[in-house]
């Protein structure tokens, strides 16, 4: 199958259930383990979807809250995280990572983790925001739609905006 008709597939299924998304990048990946990290070219929130037979792999996120900017402090703070494993546990503090190897790693941000289940479903977040997927068996495969067009820009948006989103996504009839 061409690159072309994939893009125009993917295009069709997501804007069936997401017509307002703005995005001009697909990537499809198969066993993708991300660790924390910051998508620094996105000018707007992207979309997650998993697919695939799998237990765990739900998205990460850092909370943010509003008017709070990502710095580059947090980043560092998860420089050489390999999350292959288990992913992080939500609470606040001292995050604890695993890698395939079952070694733990702490990231040392300070703030709460959001936790997305996108397992056959959308989920939102702010890639310019760290995040990364908790560990999981099976196979999975994860569709992210995004932007990096400067005319596509938002600002942060906080974590409880995109968890809004969400939850009205999930009740629509």
């Amino acid at each position: 199958m061409a690159i072309v008709e994939i893009w125009r597939l993917s295009s069709d299924v997501f804007t069936s259930v997401v017509p307002d998304a703005v995005f001009d990048y697909l990537t499809i990946t198969r066993g993708f383990r991300g660790s924390p990290h910051i998508d620094h070219k996105d000018t707007t929130h992207q979309h997650v979807m998993a697919l695939g037979d799998f237990i765990g792999g739900e998205l990460c996120a850092e909370e943010m809250v509003e008017g709070e900017a990502c710095t580059q402090e947090v980043v560092r703070a998860c420089d050489n995280v390999d999350n292959g494993g288990d992913g992080g546990v939500g609470g606040s503090g001292t995050e604890r990572v695993a890698d395939d190897t079952g070694k733990s790693h702490g990231v040392e941000s300070g703030r709460r983790t959001v936790r997305i289940d996108v397992n056959n479903r959308v989920g939102r977040i702010d890639g310019r925001t760290v995040h990364w997927v908790s560990g999981w068996t099976g196979e999975r495969f994860s569709v992210v739609f995004f932007s990096m067009n400067p005319a596509h820009g938002t600002a942060l948006a906080a974590s409880a905006e995109h968890i809004a989103w969400m939850a009205d996504r999930c009740h629509r009839g």
